[in-house]
């Protein structure tokens, strides 16, 4: 695996604000939006990265996770290659994964989720075929 870091999202609880404060008051410019200001997803960005953010509840819904409070209000996102050559090479190396590879065609990626040993969320992800 040749990990690439794509963006850090935010999983926000106020998507409107969040987007107001990033857009409207820090004049970063919206590579991507989904959803409108009410989300769920906004990708900021020029060039050397980005930052997106993610709706929160829906995000624990859709990856399968309980609020924890602080723990769960980052995601890093790193372009792994191959998702599941990565799952392979790290599950032998004992991490554990919080959600298994899943192919997600309506976003066009594949994907697994697992946690830093602080907690931090890490989203390994590829591009697959889109659904």
């Amino acid at each position: 695996m040749t990990p690439k870091l794509v963006t850090t999202r935010l999983l926000v609880g106020d998507f409107r604000a969040s987007v107001n404060f990033y857009r409207d008051v820090l004049q970063m410019p919206v590579r991507q939006m989904i959803g409108g200001d009410d989300g769920p997803y906004c990708e900021f960005g020029g060039e050397g990265g980005g930052i997106a953010l993610y709706n929160r509840d829906l995000a624990h819904k859709i990856f399968g996770l309980q609020d924890a409070g602080a723990q769960n209000r980052v995601m890093l996102t790193i372009h792994a290659g191959s998702v599941d050559q990565a799952f392979k090479e790290l599950s032998a190396k004992g991490v554990k994964f919080e959600v298994a590879v899943t192919e997600r065609p309506d976003w066009a990626i594949k994907t697994a989720h697992l946690r830093d040993p602080d907690g931090n969320l890490i989203e390994l992800f590829e591009w697959i075929k889109p659904g």
